[in-house]
């Protein structure tokens, strides 16, 4: 199977996770009145286009992986986020899954057509290009450049927290450290905790932040048995408090992905 088609099934297996506080799944809209679950199946489809797009782009171009090689990356990445706003009329679902989907499955496809493991130390190894890129111009020159800042891009500049490219700069260490747990769920809950999702902050402020991490504290330390009524309690206050902590959805996506990458094994479902 492509990376492509790996990543897209993983982003349906978190949109189909039930109990997901706040967050669409089949039986639920979870916070939002402007996303349902076909918008998101709908959306997924459509990103893995592009996704498979910049596949047979390293395939053909493997020779290198470079700030060159980013910049034609970053373009195919514009092209399924404008591919995906016309496909839910404007709506946002899943821009935060297009950066990561169009780092992790550029450098997975040229490790792999140059026959290195599959490992996440080889795949921080190859990082560096997309730091280079996003470091050489200044806050002020990517503001004038931008026609219009995402919500990610408000949140950077207003308090700090950087989101998506977060991650990045981080050498996505949240997510080596959340694959050690065993099921959907605790790995939710610890990217409640840590990854500071600017989803929440853009709406919420940092208050949203602090009962998005008091959440997931509780669900990373509910016992099995306890878990599921747990989840529908914070259920029931995010959807009260208009909390929708997109982004560690679609951090938990990229942690699905990866996981079956580089640990060669599915995610439980509790």
């Amino acid at each position: 199977m492509s990376f492509a088609s790996m990543f897209s099934q993983s982003l349906m297996e978190e949109l189909n996770l039930i109990d997901k506080p706040g967050l669409v799944s089949p039986f639920s809209n979870g916070s939002h009145r402007d996303m349902q679950y076909e918008t998101m199946r709908n959306s997924i489809n459509v990103i893995n286009v592009y996704m498979r797009k910049i596949e047979r782009y390293i395939q053909s171009n493997s020779g290198s992986y470079d700030v060159e090689t980013v910049g034609i990356i970053r373009g195919i990445g514009k092209e399924a986020e404008t591919s995906m706003l016309a496909c839910t009329g404007g709506v946002n679902t899943h821009r935060g899954a297009i950066f990561h989907g169009a780092v992790s499955i550029s450098i997975l496809t040229y490790l792999r057509q140059n026959n290195m493991e599959l490992n996440f130390d080889n795949f921080v190894s190859c990082l560096l290009p997309w730091e280079v890129s996003y470091k050489e111009e200044t806050a002020a020159e990517y503001i004038l450049r931008k026609k219009a800042l995402s919500h990610g891009d408000i949140v950077l500049l207003e308090t700090g927290i950087m989101g998506a490219k977060g991650m990045l700069f981080s050498h996505y260490n949240i997510i080596r450290e959340c694959m050690k747990y065993a099921d959907k769920y605790r790995i939710l809950g610890y990217l409640f905790l840590n990854a500071g999702d600017s989803n929440v902050v853009y709406r919420k402020g940092m208050n949203g932040l602090g009962i998005l991490r008091e959440a997931g504290y509780e669900i990373l330390n509910s016992t099995n048995k306890k878990l599921g009524k747990k989840l529908q309690q914070e259920d029931r206050l995010f959807k009260k408090e208009r909390i929708s902590p997109g982004g560690s959805a679609d951090l938990l996506g990229l942690a699905i992905f990866f996981k079956k990458i580089f640990k060669k094994e599915d995610i439980l479902w509790a």
